[in-house]
């Protein structure tokens, strides 16, 4: 999971496979930002739910900056592997949390992933999950006091179940705490008892077949790595995939000429006999050598929408340029990123923070009210780093639910 992931759940009405990929594809191009690059996109379908008087499917789309996709695509290549999947955090916590059995599991849960810098939740309901935030904090801040360690991680925590109660209208059953920082004795029941949720343990609750392949412990600590141990790649409207498209079709390709291969192989031997099979087989060879070349042919196409080192450079010296940006008005990205964190109160959910050379800064967000917008804008005018802080537009979209985009400019000491 990073900052830059798309992940939204949105209710469509039934449709068939090839309408529903055009629906889902014009969604995703709606919540892309503009100026940001291609993206790599894959949906599933959770279920279906009666809404409105008809019934309507709930669909999960991911979307990730394909120059990312294209990183790991790199590595993979130059490590000689073939992946199958490339899957997101909160999709693979969701298959663990699906094999627990815990009669106070219940049907939604809060996964804490809590990891040496980072804190990833994950909200999910039905199996399935339907939200899921970074938080730049970690087990390696667990050095500091115990209750105020814990009370930072709360307050980001609280923000983000108010939030996803707002959107979604449904309570918390459960919480579930994993990952290194999990080993905090008290940690996960501190955080229970302050949510008023049931504390469900994974090393007491996975069943055998978990068991006999982790030991209670590292399943805790590597769930993320066991929830893509348990995924699966054969029906796609049942799980993520964020592999290139063109990589995928390769191996359906392959698969064909082996097919292909072998049925001529067969009409060979009716059509001509045993006596002549040596021939045919020889043929069979060839068309194997050939089917060979396509596959050759096929990896180069892949090749092709990887990122060429002249890209990545090229990349890296637009970062180191605007880096130089930053650090010539004394203002670094990381610093001003966190102020305006502060500033975010109960209520308000960031979407993306863009910055411009110019000074421009761009929020997009969700906020429960237009009071917390409101509340939002004041605080970001009496921050050091920002000058003005202006509302561009407030959207209600949903019950007391709001939109937002605020445009800020940087000054200050």
């Amino acid at each position: 999971f990073c900052p830059e992931m798309i992940i939204r759940t949105i209710y469509l009405p039934k449709l068939v496979q090839k309408e529903l990929d055009r629906v889902v594809k014009y969604e995703i191009e709606q919540l892309i930002p503009s100026g940001t690059g291609g993206y790599t996109s894959d949906y599933m379908v959770l279920g279906e739910e009666m809404r409105e008087g008809a019934v309507q499917q709930k669909v999960l789309i991911a979307a990730l900056p394909s120059a990312i996709v294209g990183e790991y695509m790199d590595l993979f290549w130059d490590l000689n592997l073939k992946p199958q999947v490339f899957d997101f955090h909160g999709n693979s916590v969701s298959r663990v949390v699906n094999m627990l059995k815990n009669s106070n599991k219940g049907e939604r849960q809060l996964v804490v992933d809590a990891g040496a810098s980072t804190t990833t939740i994950t909200f999910v309901e039905n199996g399935a999950p339907v939200f899921t935030r970074l938080l730049q904090k970690g087990g390696g801040e667990l050095t500091r006091p115990f209750a105020n360690t814990f009370n930072l991680s709360l307050e980001d925590i609280f923000r983000s179940v108010e939030f996803y109660k707002s959107r979604s209208g449904n309570d918390l059953d459960s919480v579930i705490v994993a990952g290194g920082g999990s080993r905090l004795e008290g940690f996960g029941g501190f955080i229970a008892t302050n949510l008023g949720l049931e504390e469900v343990l994974i090393a007491e609750a996975l069943p055998p077949l978990a068991k006999g392949r982790f030991s209670p412990e590292q399943a805790v600590v590597y769930i993320n790595a066991l929830g893509l141990a348990l995924g699966e790649a054969k029906d796609r409207n049942k799980s993520i995939n964020l592999l290139p498209g063109d990589y995928r079709d390769i191996s359906k390709k392959r698969r064909a000429k082996r097919i292909k291969v072998l049925a001529g192989i067969l009409a060979g031997a009716i059509a001509a006999g045993a006596v002549i099979l040596p021939l045919y087989y020889r043929d069979s060879l060839k068309s194997m050598n050939t089917g060979i070349q396509h596959e050759i042919e096929g990896w180069a196409r892949v090749m092709e929408h990887r990122q060429t080192r002249e890209d990545l450079e090229r990349l890296l010296a637009q970062r180191e340029e605007m880096a130089n940006s930053l650090r010539s008005m004394g203002l670094e990205w990381s610093t001003l990123f966190e102020e305006i964190e502060r500033c975010t109160p109960y209520g308000v959910r960031l979407e993306s923070v863009s910055y411009s050379k110019d000074g421009t800064i761009e929020i997009h967000g969700i906020a429960s009210g237009y009071n917390s917008v409101a509340r939002f804008v004041v605080a970001l005018r009496s921050a050091q780093k920002i000058k003005a802080a202006e509302p561009v537009s407030i959207v209600l979209f949903g019950d007391d639910v709001h939109s937002f985009e605020v445009r800020c400019r940087v000054g200050g000491e």
